[in-house]
């Protein structure tokens, strides 16, 4: 590995963790992996894994590089299937960094059915509280839930009032699956008409796969293992596909 791709991974003085993480790839190969992958993160990990497993089938098939590039992909694919699946599909992935406006939590405002939210993740989160009679209240109160979760200081506290004991025997009826998804497709929707640079970071993804790079929601994002249903992924994706 060069100089150079340790330096950047090097950011806090970690250069034993990650020249430890690299030799396990080196030893275990796609075992290797799973190791690294926690020093290294998933992109860097399996950016080592395919230099490694490449130069060991070049030294394997005595220098010839022909057949390299298949042998190299057919154990990826056997073998970190999931993982495979993304990274050979170059990958958008947000929840932080290049990508981050697609995060549900980033700092977009949203105004959807009535309400001016400060983040799409506030507008999903109060939908949970709107059926298709109007805004459902707490008994005693006269103030919609749906106002209060989307008055909530933060993102992270909006969300944790939605799924509080306080609120949650008021969710309305029908929320399941199919509902879920529809309401998160109407606030992105919302989200990406009322911001151009969400827009243009849409249209500059155009050939990427878009991955919720979550490893603790298999749901809305890619799961643990890369096996996650990517939800919101697909919702960005859909609605990429309908731009001009």
């Amino acid at each position: 590995m060069s100089r150079k791709f340790f330096n950047v991974l090097d950011e806090g003085g970690r250069m034993i963790e990650i020249q430890r993480a690299i030799e396990k790839i080196e030893e275990d190969g796609v075992a290797g992996f799973w190791y690294a992958k926690e020093v290294l993160g998933d992109k860097a990990a399996f950016f080592v894994l395919v230099e490694c497993l490449r130069r060991k089938k070049i030294a394997e098939n005595g220098g010839r590089t022909s057949e390299t590039r298949p042998l190299v992909n057919g154990l990826l694919h056997d073998q970190l299937k999931a993982v495979y699946s993304v990274f050979s599909q170059n990958p958008a992935l947000f929840y932080s960094k290049r990508w981050y406006c697609f995060d549900n939590f980033s700092a977009f405002t949203v105004y959807w059915r009535g309400l001016f939210c400060p983040t799409a993740e506030h507008a999903y989160q109060a939908g949970k509280y709107i059926d298709s009679s109007g805004f459902i209240l707490e008994t005693g109160s006269p103030q919609p839930i749906a106002d209060i979760i989307r008055c909530a200081p933060s993102p992270h506290e909006a969300k944790k009032l939605a799924r509080s004991d306080r609120f949650k025997p008021y969710v309305r009826k029908d929320w399941d699956e199919s509902v879920k998804l529809a309401v998160m497709e109407e606030v992105l929707r919302a989200k990406l008409a009322q911001h151009e640079y969400v827009r243009s970071e849409l249209v500059a993804s155009r050939s990427m796969l878009l991955v919720e790079d979550s490893n603790k929601d298999s749901f809305w994002g890619r799961g643990e293992f890369w096996t996650g249903e990517n939800h919101r992924g697909r919702i960005w994706m859909k609605l990429r596909d309908e731009l001009p």
